[in-house]
């Protein structure tokens, strides 16, 4: 099923864009379970707080990482049919919690609520498959903060 075969209103994206977001959260919270499971990956040192020594001389941590820091979005392919010309009626709004770029992509909040990039990719992941399950062409993209 492609996005020329459907009449998408904003009202079916909202409904489609709300479904991408229950799987992105599953998706998001099965990832931070597996971090949390494995325990963290790096010990982060701020030496210009100081007090990056312990009181036997050796580095301390200030706080420890899972994941490095990253952000996901939706790269939509198509940004010609009614699905994108609703999509971005949606994200007017705002009150859907969505960022839709002109540029053509989009990242839906409250999926995790998380920095860990892996946390925030496996969401966006999650929801690019609703969206691809309903004939939009799509992919997901990362960057590290």
């Amino acid at each position: 099923m492609k996005d020329s075969t459907i009449q998408w209103d904003v009202e079916r994206v909202e409904i489609l864009i709300e479904d991408a977001r229950r799987a992105g959260r599953t998706a998001a919270t099965a990832r931070m379970l597996a971090l949390q499971t494995a325990g963290p990956k790096w010990n982060v040192i701020d030496e210009t707080f100081g007090h990056h020594l312990d009181e036997q001389g050796k580095q301390k941590a200030g706080w420890q990482m899972l994941d490095v820091c990253g952000d996901a979005h939706i790269a939509i392919a198509n940004r010609r049919g009614s699905f994108w010309r609703s999509l971005l009626a949606l994200g007017k709004e705002r009150s859907e919690r969505i960022y839709v770029s002109r540029e053509g992509w989009l990242e839906i909040f409250d999926m995790t609520g998380r920095q860990e990039m892996s946390v925030n990719e496996a969401a966006h992941e999650a929801a690019a498959i609703v969206l691809r399950n309903a004939g939009i062409a799509c992919s997901v993209h990362t960057r590290i903060d």
